[in-house]
């Protein structure tokens, strides 16, 4: 099973495609609109791997990355980066 995957996106259509795409390709995919339902997604149940876009209304991407590499029990979920 290719694992589950967290798409953090503020535009619901990148998030449709990104789930169309992804669940083609048998991954489990949740979404998000913004950083904070992100990270209590994370909390409540860790994905795999996280896929966030660089520009959130309520965090930037790239922060947003860094706070999930340095939490302790979350730092071994790979985060990618979604640019437009």
């Amino acid at each position: 099973m290719p694992g589950r995957i967290l798409v953090i996106d503020p535009v619901s259509t990148n998030r449709t495609v990104l789930k169309t795409r992804l669940m083609s390709e048998y991954y489990e995919v949740d979404l998000c609109a913004d950083a904070g339902a992100g990270w209590a997604s994370i909390l409540r149940d860790p994905p795999d791997e996280v896929l966030v876009n660089c520009k959130l209304p309520d965090a930037n991407g790239y922060g947003f990355s860094a706070k999930v590499n340095s939490d302790l029990e979350n730092g071994h979920i790979p985060p990618g980066l979604l640019a437009a």
